[in-house]
């Protein structure tokens, strides 16, 4: 599952990391701004090599 928000979007983001989404991505949009990429792997091995792509371990 993928969704996209203003950067700025806390009352959003910060449930969806709580819920166990992870930033996989930033974007500059033009009419947007700063756009945050949020990402919740539902197979568990394609979240760890995901992570470990990112450079962070859990």
């Amino acid at each position: 599952m993928t969704s996209k928000h203003y950067a700025s979007n806390n009352a959003i983001i910060v449930p969806k990391l709580k819920a166990g989404f992870i930033i996989t991505g930033m974007t500059l949009d033009e009419k947007y701004g700063l756009m945050v990429h949020l990402t919740k792997y539902l197979h568990p091995e394609r979240e760890r090599i995901a992570i470990n792509r990112i450079g962070e371990s859990r």
